[in-house]
């Protein structure tokens, strides 16, 4: 990958990860407003709740369940002798 090629692969990390964090502070200012002007503590915590599911499903996408035939062990190749057999 040439130069440009990670110029526009750093740029578009920044634009989506810092477009996800501008929406989930907007979610979070919007619930604390709400929390104010309500008396009570439901938009608080709804918001605080949505803002962990998506920072957690965000966290498990990055990380791929193994599948069963990984997980299973492969019998291995005997490695080779290091004992000449040539006389």
């Amino acid at each position: 990958m040439g130069d440009r090629g990670w110029f526009w692969l750093i740029g578009a990390k920044i634009v989506c990860c810092g477009a996800l964090l501008l929406v989930l502070a907007g979610v979070l200012s919007l619930a604390t407003i709400g929390t104010f002007l309500s008396g009570n503590a439901l938009p608080l915590a709804s918001g605080g709740g949505l803002l962990a599911i998506v920072l957690a499903r965000r966290w498990l996408r990055g990380r791929p369940s193994p599948d069963r035939r990984e997980l299973a062990d492969e019998p291995q190749p005997d490695p080779p002798s290091r004992i000449p057999t040539d006389g």
